[in-house]
């Protein structure tokens, strides 16, 4: 038997107004490939309207809840700039670890938006300390790494060998809006190239901070061995 009517009634406002309009509208055989049609499976046979009425009720109600889910976007940027920068400051900003010494911030939220970017950028510049290391390579030559308390993922990582003397001349640009540095030379070693490269490096560093830094506190620690 066919169904009587082809398409689905339209404007349900409720599951029993939408059951009383599949039950009018279709017959069994109606409702079970209407049932077919929305879910890509092929219902039991056999059944009575009640049954695949259910199956389209049920149907109904989920596509409605997730459509309205999908429209509730909370409107962030309408609250105060005061109360933003509370919750900016919640995921930048966090006690460091006593083991590790980093933060598990949220940086993620950078890249939401431009608005959000140029809000909340500020403040994790401003309270965070960027830790720069310079250590001996185990094949001779100097490494440099540039790391932030925030996370690994805020501030590149730069390894270079000493002979590549360009390389610890090109800093970042980000690294200059930092307000608190700190400068690690864990060298383990005398070595003349070690120590030349190192030299070409802090110099290239002190000159750009001179005319492009923002810094308030720089701290230097110094380790070498004989």
């Amino acid at each position: 038997m066919s169904s009587k009517q082809t398409r689905p009634s339209r404007g349900r406002k409720s599951a029993g107004t939408a059951a009383t309009t599949y039950r009018r509208d279709y017959d069994v055989a109606g409702l079970r490939d209407l049932v077919q049609q929305r879910t890509g499976l092929t219902p039991a046979k056999g059944k009575s309207k009640k049954f695949y009425i259910g199956i389209l009720v049920q149907d109904d109600a989920m596509k409605a809840a997730n459509a309205a889910a999908g429209d509730k976007t909370f409107p962030f940027l309408d609250l105060p700039a005061e109360l933003r920068n509370d919750i900016y400051h919640q995921l930048l900003v966090a006690e460091p670890n006593p083991v590790t010494g980093r933060t598990a911030g949220h940086p993620e939220i950078l890249r939401t938006c431009k608005q959000i970017h140029e809000e909340a950028t500020g403040i994790l510049y401003n309270k965070h300390t960027l830790k720069l290391e310079f250590r001996a390579g185990r094949k001779g030559g100097l490494k440099r790494d540039v790391r932030t308390t925030c996370s690994q993922t805020v501030m590149t990582f730069h390894s270079s060998r000493a002979s590549k003397l360009s390389d610890f001349l090109d800093w970042p640009m980000h690294l200059f809006r930092i307000r608190s540095l700190d400068i690690d030379l864990e060298l383990g070693t005398t070595q003349e190239v070690v120590l030349m490269a190192t030299n070409h490096a802090l110099f290239g560093l002190g000159d750009r901070l001179a005319h492009h830094g923002a810094i308030k506190q720089l701290d230097v620690f110094c380790h070498i061995c004989p």
